[in-house]
């Protein structure tokens, strides 16, 4: 992997891209818009993690393409899928999740932290408080699970089948399991991550943010801002988030509504 990379930092270019920097380019700007979309502007900071983890988890999954078992059928590879141990999925889910809290903890502040344990209720903290607890073992299983079980199934094929039968079934289910399934497992692995920093970072703050700009909003001389915002609000009822009216405001083609929901966002 780091000879991989040497590679491309060596043959970057401004100008026509190669394969590798292609690829790499491609991957970046799709994490990039599923951390945008998923979290918002500060999702760029996780880009560099969500990457990481996709790459190294399809590296290790695709090692065990490799056929390195001395006697098939008989003997195990020798180099395994490192994420068929159950060591390292756990490693990986310990790192995430414990990422996670300590962004969490930043965000949130001491009191914030303690406090979004006893949300919406506070007879609900006991299954919020085993909800985390249980985040790095389901992490760490969903991803170990579906390589143990695809190992243990070429098992039992090579066991049952005839010899002059059961190569070509093999090489048929490793590129399904290993091929397709290992890319949708470091993709999913990605995924939770990217959502446990999204959920981890989000706090009722944000909202009275939002909401004091929405009411500056209204307040602001521009008469098209006051229009369109008691239009959404007569469209949409009391319950329409008021982040959404700033957002949409941004958007707005009058120059006025756009500058007034710029200022009210500073002045928040």
């Amino acid at each position: 992997m780091a000879a991989v990379t040497a590679e491309m930092r060596a043959k970057v270019t401004d100008g026509v891209p190669g394969k590798l920097q292609l690829f790499w380019e491609i991957l970046v700007e799709q994490v990039t818009d599923l951390a945008l979309s998923a979290i918002g502007p500060k999702g760029r900071r996780y880009v560099p993690i969500a990457v990481t983890l996709f790459l190294f988890i399809l590296i290790c999954n695709w090692i065990d393409f490799i056929p390195s078992a001395m006697h098939p059928g008989s003997s195990g590879p020798i180099f395994p899928a490192p994420t068929g141990d159950v060591n390292l999925p756990l490693a990986m889910a310990l790192l995430v999740i414990s990422w996670v809290h300590v962004e969490s903890f930043r965000a949130r502040g001491f009191t914030g932290y303690f406090k979004h344990f006893f949300q919406p209720y506070a007879a609900l903290a006991p299954i919020n408080v085993v909800e985390e607890i249980t985040k790095p073992i389901t992490l760490t299983f969903r991803l170990f699970g579906n390589l143990f079980s695809g190992g243990l199934f070429v098992v039992v094929l090579t066991t049952l089948l005839p010899f002059y039968i059961s190569p070509p079934f093999e090489v048929g289910w490793k590129l399904f399991d290993t091929g397709l399934l290992g890319a949708i497992q470091a993709f999913i692995f990605m995924l939770l991550t990217i959502l446990y920093f999204g959920m981890a970072t989000s706090h009722e703050e944000s909202h009275d943010v939002a909401l004091e700009a929405f009411n500056r909003m209204v307040s602001f001389k521009p008469a098209e801002a006051r229009c369109f915002v008691r239009e959404c609000l007569d469209e949409f009822g009391e319950s329409f988030p008021r982040s959404d009216i700033v957002s949409e405001l941004l958007d707005y083609p009058d120059g006025n509504v756009r500058l007034a929901a710029i200022e009210a966002l500073r002045a928040a």
